[in-house]
């Protein structure tokens, strides 16, 4: 088959100055934009695979800050659930303390009332004080002007 093409007769000049047939200068130029059209997909290609490897590194960084902030928030949460439980203790503590100051204005109170005169509040209070007691009840007679009364330390 090559001889038989070798022995079309053509119309064209041969040697170096000929000018190409339409149909080679066509697959020239066709096979040309081929190439050009896969050099640049390679192109596209590797800049493509860098962007995606800066994008894995970015993500890489923020997915290392999102357990960072999770690891915080969790030593947040620790501490607020500690000062929750310490405010707790402290509110039960204020109330137990207003409770004795509110007894012992009522002690007080008694005594003003119906202790007889200033050495009696003082003598029980220093009672109270020497023996650590948190206050005093006074056991009063039936008649308010009774000075009969009994102290009874509060422990």
């Amino acid at each position: 088959m090559g001889q038989m093409l070798a022995e079309l007769p053509t119309d064209r000049a041969s040697g170096p100055d000929a000018e190409p047939s339409p149909l080679v200068t066509r697959f020239a130029t066709e096979a040309t934009g081929t190439a050009h059209g896969i050099v640049d997909v390679a192109c596209n290609v590797r800049e493509l695979s860098l962007r995606m490897a800066a994008q894995e590194s970015l993500l890489s960084g923020v997915e290392a800050k999102m357990t960072e902030l999770g690891q915080e928030n969790s030593r947040i949460v620790a501490s607020a659930e500690a000062s929750r439980q310490v405010a707790e203790v402290t509110g039960a503590e204020l109330v137990e303390s207003l409770d004795v100051v509110r007894r012992s204005i009522g002690d007080v109170n008694d005594l003003v009332q119906y202790g007889s005169g200033g050495a009696r509040a003082a003598a029980i209070a220093a009672h109270c004080a020497g023996q650590g007691c948190e206050g005093f009840v006074l056991h009063r007679g039936h008649r308010p002007a009774d000075q009969s009364a009994g102290v009874e330390c509060r422990d």
